[in-house]
Order: structure tokens, then C-alpha cells, then sequence
């Protein structure tokens, strides 16, 4: 091992160690900053500054369901986020959830703040260190209620972020319309030594804003766990089937079959190569005619 890889290591390991020491409290996560070469911190807050913006709209028996929620969320993390106590948790948020949604839609004056602050509970952004935009959410499998209910009938089924397609993060409103941004599942991350915990990562669905999001991304999965994109290779069918694949049969419908078929792939800025390497593969078992790539 070399003392690159030796350092890589360490810095993983400090980073899971750092967020799981969160995740595992009754504190919550308000944004994870990722510098460029993988270190992470995550900013944790507390029960009330979490809903401290939005404190004067929780009267009355709203402010009973929301009391309700952090017993029956304390009770859940004191227990080691076990089963038997997953169905009061979810239930909870189900009821806060549906109260205010209610109010908001039918008490003019409600401020939408309040509703985005229970849809964005146990969410956080992800930025590059240096930059104050989010470009990127996360949730963890563990804590998000809304999540656990695909687990409520399937408690040993796979993570997987379709279960919670979409999330936004509470108080990270757009530059220009001030309006909450939507983020959409992508992968998960396994956290090191957790062995029921994982990350679930939302890039953003604001479109100027992919390319950051991809790039803090690739930076987050670096510091915890370093691998290839699982969807790779049904990223390279589709790139093959839409775009490489028509090309290369044109370009031997214009060519003598004694010509020089050779292609080159440029991979400009690819990350650890792994889709490209799925689209050479892809395109030669697929094309076998076409010669050499």
C-alpha cells in the first residue's frame, strides 16, 4: 500500500467515523462541506435551531405533534434505529406532516416556510468547501421518515434512493426566485463500519447547477468509499445505443472495409474512468464488426 493510498484510507475513515458520530446522536445535520481532496465536516445542529425559524407558526396542537415527533425520534436513535420503535417514528412525522399541510392550505397567511421545513426534515445539503452554494442533498437511510416507510413492510429490503425520489433541504432557497430547490435520487454511499447505515445522494435538479453537483459529488464518494458509478454500464448501453453505437455504423457505411476503422475516445474530466471503459466495452461487444476502438 502506497503512502498515497495509506492517507486515502485514513481520511475515509475519519470522515465515516465523523458522520456516523452525528447520525448516531439526536442532533441533526445542517450541510456537509467536501474540500477537493475528500475531507469532509458536517455542520450538526440541534432539535431546536433546526425548527427554531419556523417556531411561532407550531401552535396549538401542532406544537403537541411536533413534540410528539422528537419523543418518538429520541426513543428511535436511543434504541439503535430498531424496528420496533420505526412505526411511532414514521407515524409521527406522518401526523405533523399532514396537520401542516393542511393548515397551509386551508389558513390564509400560513407561511410556506413552515411546510418546507417538514418536508426537508433530517435532509442536508452538500457543498464544496469554499463555495456557499448547496448543489447537492443528502439523507440518511436510517433517519429520514419519510424513507423508513418503504421499509415499515420490507425491513430487510435493499437501500435504494427510488424509495424517496425527490427531497429538498430546508433554507436552501434558489439564488433568484427564493423558492425551495428539488433534488433527485442518484446513488447511495455505505458508510465504513455501519452496517445498516447509508447515505443516500441527491444531485440537483436545477440544471445550471449539474455539473458542481456531479463534481461534489464525485468528491463526497471519494472521501467515504471509493468506487465506480454502479449505474455505469446502463449509462454505456444507453450513450452506445443513442449516440456511439449510430455513429460508428455510419462511419463504416462511408469506409472502405480496408480502411483504417480506428477510433479514439478522449475521456475528458471522467472521474475514475469507469463508464467510458463501460462504453469501449459495451460498444465492442455490440458492434463487433466495427474493428478496433
Amino acid at each position: 500500500m502506497t503512502t498515497r493510498t495509506r492517507s486515502a484510507s485514513c481520511i475515509r475513515k475519519a470522515n465515516s467515523s465523523h458522520l456516523l458520530s452525528i447520525l448516531k446522536s439526536v442532533d441533526l445535520i445542517g450541510v456537509v462541506e467536501v474540500s477537493a481532496g475528500g475531507r469532509l465536516q458536517a455542520a450538526p445542529i440541534s432539535w431546536d435551531q433546526y425548527w427554531m425559524p419556523i417556531r411561532a407558526g407550531l401552535t396549538g396542537h401542532l406544537a403537541e405533534e411536533l413534540a410528539a415527533l422528537r419523543d418518538a425520534r429520541h426513543e428511535y436513535i436511543r434504541h439503535g434505529f430498531s424496528l420496533r420503535y420505526t412505526g411511532a417514528y414514521c407515524r409521527a412525522y406522518c401526523s405533523l406532516l399532514r396537520s401542516v399541510q393542511e393548515r397551509v392550505s386551508h389558513q390564509e397567511g400560513t407561511p410556506l416556510a413552515l411546510l418546507w421545513c417538514v418536508l426537508g426534515f433530517e435532509c442536508f445539503g452538500v457543498r464544496c468547501a469554499g463555495e456557499g452554494r448547496t448543489v447537492a442533498a443528502a439523507t440518511c437511510s436510517a433517519r429520514n421518515p419519510t424513507y423508513l416507510l418503504s421499509k415499515l413492510n420490507k425491513p430487510d429490503s435493499r437501500d435504494d434512493p427510488k424509495n424517496l425520489p425527490l427531497l429538498t433541504v430546508f433554507g436552501d432557497a434558489g439564488n433568484d426566485d427564493s423558492v425551495p430547490r428539488l433534488y433527485y435520487h442518484y446513488r447511495q454511499l455505505k458508510l465504513k463500519d455501519a452496517k445498516n447505515i447509508s447515505l443516500l445522494i441527491y444531485p440537483s435538479a436545477h440544471v445550471a447547477d449539474r455539473p458542481r453537483s456531479f463534481a461534489c459529488i464525485q468528491a463526497l464518494a471519494f472521501g467515504l468509499r471509493f468506487g465506480i458509478d454502479p449505474r455505469s454500464r446502463e449509462r454505456a448501453k444507453c450513450i452506445c445505443d443513442l449516440s456511439v453505437g449510430p455513429f460508428l455504423e455510419k462511419r463504416l457505411s462511408a469506409t472502405d472495409l480496408s480502411g483504417n476503422h480506428e477510433v479514439g475516445i478522449l475521456d475528458l474530466g471522467g472521474g475514475s474512468g469507469s463508464l467510458t471503459r463501460s462504453i469501449h466495452d459495451t460498444a465492442l461487444s455490440e458492434k463487433a464488426a466495427i474493428g478496433r476502438l
